[in-house]
């Protein structure tokens, strides 16, 4: 009984320091961004971003782009090529916009479409391009209150 116990200690001697040694390694695996990126002075940047806007529970519209910066102290995400879909009441698309870049303000729920700009509406099969290099202004999902208020 005591050679085993002896011969078990030592295996768990043995097997410790080739244990500690498990996982080391001299290389730092810190992701480190592009230099290109560290440039944009974004706090956040997501990757194929898709927002779905509600406004009191009923889905509106839905925001997605390829990239968004968030930057500090800012409700504003700037993106690149972005797409806004509005809904109507029965959850169908209505209106379709896409360009190469945009900002979205998400306190305000409006975006702004820059360079290539694309508005397609289903109904009616209408399609409208903005000319090289344009802006358009805001594609709101505010709706006015009928009420008046």
């Amino acid at each position: 009984m005591n050679t085993l116990r002896t011969v078990a200690g030592r295996g768990i001697l043995v097997l410790l320091p080739a244990l500690m040694g498990v996982g080391c390694s001299e290389e730092d695996s810190t992701p480190v961004a592009s230099p290109e990126l560290l440039e944009t002075g974004a706090e956040n940047v997501m990757f194929r971003l898709v927002l779905q806007i509600t406004v009191n529970g009923i889905r509106e519209g839905r925001v997605e782009a390829d990239t968004a910066f968030a930057y500090p102290d800012s409700s504003v995400y700037s993106l690149r090529n972005p797409v806004l879909v509005l809904f109507d009441e029965q959850g169908r698309e209505r209106a379709r916009v896409e360009s190469r870049r945009g900002r979205y303000n998400y306190a305000t729920k409006e975006l702004v479409a820059r360079e290539d700009v694309v508005l397609t509406i289903p109904e009616g099969n209408r399609r409208v391009e903005s000319s090289e290099g344009s802006s358009w202004g805001v594609a709101s999902l505010q709706r006015s209150d009928p009420g008046g208020g």
